[in-house]
Formats: C-alpha cells, structure tokens, sequence
C-alpha cells in the first residue's frame, strides 16, 4: 500500500508525495524507517515526526546498508525502465 507523505527531500529539495516498502505493501513509515529519495538518491530516515531527515550513515548497521544500497540500485533499475517508455 501507498502511502501518503508530504515530505521534502532535506537534500536536493524533491517533493515527496507518498511512501512504500517493497517487502510489504500494507506496511506504513514509522519513525526510524529508512527511505531513499526518488530523485536524488539519498539515503534518508523518519524522524518521529514522519518527516525526512538525512540518515546517519555511521549508525547504520551493515545488514542494513546493504538492503539500503540493493534498495538503491532497483530505484535506479526502475528509473531506467520508466525513461524507455515514457
């Protein structure tokens, strides 16, 4: 499931309109969650506001950034596919 986010990426300034996880589509952001900008790319986190923040990539673990940079490069899979037909 979508959902609906009014949010701004804190880095290039993409509006950011809606959220998902790939691995359960009822699932809705919750402070901690990770998310990447569609735009940019940037790895970002939920504060327990729902608003976007840059995450700390110190913290996180390397289970994590791995998902994260797999996560990344699907975005990428998906914006190139998108570009052939539209």
């Amino acid at each position: 499931m979508k959902t609906k986010v009014k949010n701004k990426c804190p880095k290039c300034g993409k509006k950011l309109t809606a959220a998902f996880d790939i691995t359960d589509l009822e699932a809705k952001p919750s402070k901690g969650d990770f998310s990447i900008c569609i735009d940019c790319e940037s790895f970002l986190v939920f504060d327990k506001k729902l608003k976007l923040r840059i995450a700390d990539l110190k913290s996180i673990s390397n289970e994590m950034m791995n998902e994260m940079v797999k996560n990344r490069f699907l975005l990428r899979k998906f914006k190139e596919e998108y570009r052939k037909y539209n």
